[in-house]
């Protein structure tokens, strides 16, 4: 008896971890794109990250958005309603804002091209002042 408990102690042991994730999370931040992937940060991101709440409103790209304006935050990759209370950082001649503040937008800091860099190529790219590719020679 007791050498078929240790297998289905073995398969709980393994469910566990998968149970412990809340809806939306990922186990791998680095899925996807930095603009859509999750960080794990479900607390503080919250209410914030209802995107039922917003259909049917206009998606304002992030370095637009002003207090009003739904846009997607750069970590989480959720719509949020821009706030005074949303954080913000200017980095590459853009003003960013996110769903949070505090630890998530050092995040930011400390790898700014992990989560922006895509965005500052858009941005830029819109502006008209992408850097340029090399012209092809034949």
């Amino acid at each position: 008896m007791q050498t078929r408990l240790v297998p289905l102690f073995f398969a709980l042991a393994l469910a566990l971890p998968l149970a412990a994730c809340e809806k939306g999370e990922t186990t791998n931040p680095d899925q996807g794109t930095a603009q859509a992937q999750g960080d794990g940060q479900g607390e503080e991101h919250g209410e914030a990250h209802d995107d039922a709440k917003f259909e049917g409103r206009e998606v304002v790209d992030n370095w637009k958005a002003q207090n009003g304006d739904v846009t997607v935050c750069p970590i989480s990759g959720k719509k949020f309603e821009v706030s005074d209370a949303s954080g913000r950082w200017d980095y590459e001649g853009h003003s960013f804002v996110f769903c949070c503040d505090g630890a998530c937008l050092d995040k930011v800091k400390a790898d700014p091209d992990k989560y922006l860099g895509e965005l500052v190529q858009q941005a830029q790219a819109q502006a008209g002042d992408a850097p340029e590719e090399p012209a092809a020679t034949e």
